[in-house]
């Protein structure tokens, strides 16, 4: 899902033009996916780039690499390029030995910054997921959604989200900074909404259905 998924950012960010290009947003086409041996294979065989808008001033380069291990090499030359490095993660499938040999290579080798994108979030979300990229982790750097620098995605149904940006995106009284900060720190982990208020969650009586993240992000979104 790494191609379909940038290839959605990429889309989103410049609509316009691919609107004029008749650009296929049914992910038919992938916008990277543009070399005769990555066609004929049906999967990402060599680094592509690609380039959107972050705003008025700016503009961010993404680079997107192939997954299987076999093209091991092309990952590598990305990752040394990049200034930061996103880790896909299938929601399904959950922490792999690629995703460890990936980190490794990323934090120990290469000493690049590290974020991870749980994708296909419309399939399956597991929350383990997340304490298993805490493991990989050595140095003490603490991974979690609401220090955001894990977000989930969907490239199937094309939306790719942050703890902060979901709550801001449907839920009013965020629009306040303090509000927004206090919520933020509350919709992960073993914390529950229950009577109005937040305590954390006591196996024994408590239902898994009052977890703030089910609560304030799971059933919204789905």
């Amino acid at each position: 899902g790494k191609t379909t998924l940038v290839s959605n950012i990429i889309v989103k960010q410049h609509r316009k033009h691919f609107q004029r290009q008749k650009y296929d947003i049914e992910n038919k086409n992938k916008y990277l996916d543009n070399s005769l041996i990555t066609k004929y294979r049906k999967t990402t065989c060599r680094l592509n780039m690609g380039v959107f808008l972050h705003n008025d001033e700016s503009a961010i380069n993404v680079i997107d690499t192939p997954g299987h291990s076999d093209l091991w090499n092309e990952t590598y030359t990305a990752c040394d390029m990049a200034d930061f490095v996103y880790i896909v993660i299938d929601a399904v499938e959950g922490v792999t030995d690629s995703t460890r040999r990936l980190f490794e290579m990323a934090t120990k080798i290469l000493n690049k910054r590290v974020g991870f994108i749980i994708n296909k979030v419309d399939r399956l979300i597991l929350l383990s997921i997340v304490n298993l990229i805490n493991v990989m982790s050595s140095d003490g750097t603490k991974f979690s959604p609401e220090l955001d620098n894990i977000i989930f995605a969907s490239s199937k149904l094309h939306f790719m989200f942050s703890i902060e940006s979901f709550l801001k995106l449907t839920n009013k009284q965020c629009n306040d900074g303090n509000v927004l900060s206090y919520l933020k720190h509350r919709c992960w982990g073993n914390v529950i909404f229950k009577d109005n208020k937040f305590s954390k969650l006591d196996d024994s009586k408590d239902n898994y259905e009052n977890l703030t993240f089910v609560q304030f992000i799971i059933k919204p979104l789905y």
